[in-house]
């Protein structure tokens, strides 16, 4: 059986990540990457041997993530902050659920820059889209549509179902933020009323097993505090009055809602989501 080697080898630009909710993570945690790469593979039966593009799509408090082709990303820390092992063991005990990512494969890499080649540790795991955070500061630079909102609240309600339906699978979510969650689906080919598929590619957010009712509430309100927070740092001052009607509908609705039984929480959580978006509607049509 032939030897894995990997080998990432930089040129171009400087890698950066614009993040609106994070703009203290602006270049990479490994300094001197750039923006695209070619990544030199030999050995790995997923993918073939030889050059491929590798492009910088996203970086996190301890590591960076280069895209490779359509399929594979490719996720980098320095050996001193390694917390790839902790992701592998969480992907590893998640496999059999789909709304996380497939391993590939787990180990080192060398890094090639400016003719200086770094060894650093490496996980190649399934690309499942750009995440959330990623494309609202996109579309939200954008004067406001209906269809992307409707992507956005269809978006966010499936999550909130998502890990409210984890309680009785045994399944936990944590730091459940646009940053963490991603999806195939582009917004400008929206259905309105259709299911937007995420998946968290931040794998140590999903557990096994179920949170005290307090951190379960606690992480379903500071995903609804993060919807706010893309509205309210969105660069096109039109989804601004959108924040607004998410916090009227949605805000603190976990923690006010703790004595209730959890089909019925489902069951509201619901019916608030459709409220927000008739909601939605009229203001819209009241601001053309």
């Amino acid at each position: 059986m032939q030897p894995v080697a990997l080998r990432l080898v930089c040129h171009g630009d400087a890698a950066r990540f614009d993040s609106p909710l994070h703009p203290h993570l602006i270049g990479p945690v490994i300094q001197h990457l750039t923006q695209s790469a070619s990544f030199h593979s030999a050995g790995l039966n997923f993918l073939e041997d030889g050059q491929h593009e590798a492009v910088y799509v996203a970086r996190g408090a301890c590591r960076d993530v280069y895209r490779i082709g359509e399929k594979i990303v490719l996720k980098l820390c320095t050996h001193e902050n390694d917390s790839n092992p902790q992701e592998v063991a969480a992907l590893q005990a998640t496999q059999h659920l789909p709304q996380t990512p497939r391993l590939f494969f787990h180990g080192e890499c060398d890094i090639v820059i400016d003719s200086i080649t770094l060894t650093v540790s490496r996980l190649l795991a399934s690309y499942e889209g750009w995440s959330l955070d990623r494309l609202t500061h996109t579309h939200f630079a954008l004067p406001f549509s209906l269809r992307t909102a409707n992507f956005v609240v269809s978006a966010y309600q499936g999550l909130a179902m998502m890990v409210i339906d984890g309680v009785a699978q045994q399944i936990s979510y944590t730091d459940v933020f646009a940053t963490n969650v991603a999806t195939h689906a582009d917004p400008r080919q929206h259905e309105l009323g259709a299911d937007v598929h995420v998946v968290f590619v931040d794998t140590e957010s999903v557990g096994l097993g179920v949170l005290p009712w307090n951190e379960f509430n606690y992480h379903l309100d500071s995903m609804i505090s993060d919807m706010e927070l893309l509205c309210a740092f969105a660069q096109h001052e039109s989804w601004h009055f959108f924040g607004r009607l998410i916090t009227r509908h949605l805000n603190r609705f976990f923690q006010r809602n703790a004595q209730e039984d959890l089909e019925t929480i489902r069951r509201a959580c619901l019916q608030r989501f459709q409220r927000l978006w008739l909601d939605v509607r009229r203001v819209a049509r009241m601001l053309r």
